[in-house]
């Protein structure tokens, strides 16, 4: 069989050399795409966790705490394409005032944010949890990087607005949680802090670090992963900027991250820092690992959001 192409290979070119040519690079681009769609398709659809195993893995490592007799109150919210969000909403020990939204990042879900609400619950924060779309309770639906994800979470601003006219209503975001969470802040919601935990300044360039450094491909690569992100996905990979945010940010933020985070180098947050206008501080946390800073250091992780809190909250 392999002899009969090679000869039919052989006659096509003495035949019609330029046919042959023609074909041989319509093959090379036909790979090149559909590589692109498989990597895009990587992103918007990733192997997420399941409950049963974010719970798992957050007992074993102790994050888990006394979560469970916290008081909870599930909801659905509809978001600005009819879209539902399944959240959690955890009341505060004693009455409060005090609101925080916690988003959680690529292929985990709301229970994994566990660590974070035992924070906020210990601060007396009523606290907010959500699955981004396509995660956790969420039906399928391709992940966009915080694109779409932002105006979920604008959706989620103005409902915990009008619903409890909060006093105090805050941010905080681990990996893509953080970049959405700051992609939110450009349109100037009613929020005062944001703790951002190891996100990404700009999608394109953490792409592109990804594929230099993890994939060891070419960087061509990105061009059309981004080409088909948008005719497969509705979104360019390079609209997804939160650095984009900062140019005239005045809300208060504190950025974390650890420094053996070899996924998403701490550079990005540096960079973030940089370009912010407002009030920021920036925390590198030795030896965490990516979205391990608070696991890796728990009493300085604690320290740092207090502290931080007891600066910028006036109200």
């Amino acid at each position: 069989m392999t002899v009969s192409v090679y000869y039919l290979y052989k006659r096509l070119v003495k035949m019609n050399p330029l046919l042959i040519i023609t074909i041989s690079i319509s093959a090379i681009v036909a790979f090149y795409f559909i590589l692109c769609a498989l990597l895009s398709r990587m992103i918007s659809f990733p192997k997420k966790h399941t409950y049963e195993e974010a719970v798992e893995y957050e007992k074993m490592v102790g994050n888990w705490g006394s979560y469970d007799s916290f008081k909870k109150e599930q909801f659905l919210l509809s978001s600005f394409d009819g879209y539902e969000l399944h959240g959690l909403f955890i009341r505060a020990k004693k009455p409060s005032d005090k609101y925080v939204i916690i988003t959680h990042g690529w292929t985990y879900l709301k229970e994994g944010t566990v660590k974070y609400i035992n924070l906020y619950y210990s601060l007396g924060f009523n606290v907010i949890v959500y699955d981004n779309r396509g995660h956790g309770e969420n039906k399928k639906f391709p992940c966009s990087m915080g694109y779409r994800e932002s105006k979920d979470l604008l959706c989620l601003i103005d409902h915990i607005e009008k619903k409890y006219s909060p006093k105090i209503l805050g941010l905080h975001g681990e990996s893509m949680g953080s970049a959405i969470s700051l992609i939110a802040l450009k349109e100037k919601p009613p929020v005062d802090f944001a703790v951002l935990d190891c996100g990404y300044s700009d999608l394109k360039k953490l792409i592109k670090e990804i594929i230099r450094k993890t994939a060891r491909a070419p960087l061509f690569l990105y061009n059309g992963m981004t080409l088909m992100s948008r005719l497969l996905y509705g979104y360019f990979i390079g609209q997804v900027r939160p650095i984009d945010s900062m140019k005239d940010n005045e809300i208060p933020l504190c950025f974390i991250h650890g420094k053996a985070d070899d996924f998403i180098l701490c550079e990005h947050s540096r960079r973030l820092k940089d370009a912010c206008k407002g009030y920021s501080e920036l925390h590198l946390i030795e030896g965490a690992g990516h979205a391990m800073s608070l696991d890796t250091a728990r009493e300085e992780y604690y320290s740092i959001v207090k502290d931080f809190l007891s600066k910028v909250l006036q109200k």
